[in-house]
């Protein structure tokens, strides 16, 4: 859009086809976001008819993530696996915004469970920072290596694995788990802003990725997930 060139634009749709092809919907979901913080750092001004238009998108982007959703799962299999009630099915909704509301409610559900229910009975401060504070690619394929055990929060569900970033750190050392993990993320932020300073070609690139991990943490540890820690 700055530069006004169609082969440009063309490449950056072509970007999205490799995760359109495998349905990876995390892929599509930073691409855009990311994108969109792009955008908005650009624009001096929004102005209220280019807010609707990004309100429309966001509107449309979500039901076409629903739509890949049923896609994955086999059609009304999320429904009734997770207990939609009457009322719902029958209302006047899109049914495909039911996946933005689940992906939304249930982390946070699963967080205040594992709070609730977790016995935190010794500390384990070492699986805290290797599993919520190093990459997965490396967590997840030295973990078992050094002995080192992962574990797991208070599902509402058994297949709604994910509950907020701070979650899994509860569950290794209590409370303390999500005050060093939010001083941990905090740091980082400071140290990548300082590494990139506004003259860096980089600088909006990386501001657009950590607002992507920001706002995603709402859903899980980000800065762990390989797939977007890595861009940093």
């Amino acid at each position: 859009m700055s530069t006004k060139n169609k082969k440009t634009l063309i490449y950056y749709i072509l970007l999205f086809v490799p995760a359109l092809l495998i349905i990876n919907r995390s892929i599509i979901v930073f691409g855009l976001l990311s994108s969109l913080f792009i955008y908005i750092h650009y624009s001096k001004k929004i102005k209220p008819w280019t807010q609707l238009k990004i309100i429309a998108l966001g509107l449309i982007a979500l039901f076409l993530f629903g739509i890949v959703g049923n896609l994955r799962s086999g059609g009304d299999y999320i429904y009734t696996q997770s207990n939609a009630t009457k009322e719902y099915m029958n209302s006047s909704i899109p049914k495909e915004y039911y996946w933005t509301y689940l992906y939304v409610a249930s982390p946070l559900a699963n967080f205040q469970n594992t709070v609730n229910k977790k016995n935190i009975k010794e500390i384990d401060f070492t699986g805290f920072i290797f599993y919520e504070n190093l990459p997965k690619i490396i967590s997840k394929n030295l973990g078992e290596v050094f002995g080192i055990e992962r574990k797991d929060l208070k599902r509402i569900v058994p297949w709604l694995t994910v509950g907020t970033t701070y979650a899994r750190s509860y569950a290794y050392i209590g409370w303390y788990g999500p005050y060093l993990l939010f001083l941990f993320n905090l740091c980082l932020y400071i140290v990548v802003l300082i590494l990139v300073p506004r003259k860096s070609s980089y600088h909006i690139t990386t501001i657009s990725i950590l607002s992507v991990i920001i706002l995603l943490n709402i859903f899980t540890n980000m800065l762990i997930v390989t797939g977007i820690s890595f861009q940093l």
